[in-house]
């Protein structure tokens, strides 16, 4: 099938083409990344779902395999519908764009909404995790989880060292466990506080998550504005085959 585009009109189409093929290739990205965690050994691999009750599916790598999935057939769609000049692919194209622009608006706007919620149900799984679900025997994700929180944070226990007496694991062991100390080769008393960590873990986690927000709230809007060029891109390319005539 010959063109039927001219001038501006190819030039377009060209541009089409371009912007999918790299958000073809970000899709593969995410892709790969996300079975790269499901299957690596890796200290944070799915912690969502052993350490949140929001969701057991919700984890990294599920989310990053599903986004990279959908990226990757979105894009396809527009690049062979921008290449063979086919209004029915670059509708497909428009339609799931579309769609994906909102459910992220969506979600963005949800997420603002109950951040208050969203919070309050990290504490108390957060609290639980401490109290029921660590028990220092295993190299389970939730162990490991806490345990580099606490390392690299240089943080205890949900507020204080105090929250770990009320654990399964202090009644088990009593003890606290040696992520918590300052120096873990002097840190035998459990009654002593200046031997761990005075900061608790939440707050420090959270404050984290806060201070990195901006730039996560930049990629958002980056990425949200890449898409929205796309759909004029190729809301124009499609409205151009129309004028010109081109049946695919």
């Amino acid at each position: 099938m010959s063109s039927q585009l001219e001038g501006g009109q190819t030039c377009i189409k060209y541009l089409v083409f371009i912007f999918n093929f790299l958000f073809f290739i970000i899709g593969c990205g995410l892709l790969g990344v996300g079975i790269f965690l499901k299957v690596g050994d890796d200290k944070f691999i799915n912690v969502a779902e052993s350490l949140s009750t929001i969701s057991e599916y919700i984890t990294l790598g599920n989310l990053m395999i599903a986004v990279g999935i959908i990226i990757v057939v979105v894009a396809f769609f527009g690049c062979c519908g921008a290449i063979k000049e086919s209004q029915c692919m670059l509708t497909v194209f428009f339609t799931f764009l579309m769609l994906i622009f909102i459910l992220e608006l969506a979600g963005g706007i949800y997420g603002f909404i109950n951040r208050d919620e969203i919070e309050n149900q990290l504490k108390k799984d957060f609290q639980d995790a401490i109290k029921n679900k660590y028990n220092g025997t295993d190299n389970s994700a939730i162990d490991k989880t806490i345990d580099e929180f606490q390392k690299n944070f240089e943080c205890c226990g949900y507020t204080n060292y105090v929250d770990w007496k009320d654990s399964k694991y202090f009644d088990k062991e009593k003890s606290i466990p040696k992520s918590c100390c300052k120096d873990v080769n002097n840190c035998n008393d459990s009654n002593d506080p200046t031997l761990f960590q005075s900061k608790g873990c939440f707050k420090e986690v959270v404050d984290w998550f806060k201070d990195n927000a901006y730039a996560a709230a930049a990629c958002g809007i980056a990425f949200a504005a890449l898409q929205v060029i796309g759909l004029i891109f190729s809301m124009c390319l499609i409205c151009a085959l129309k004028r010109a005539g081109t049946v695919a």
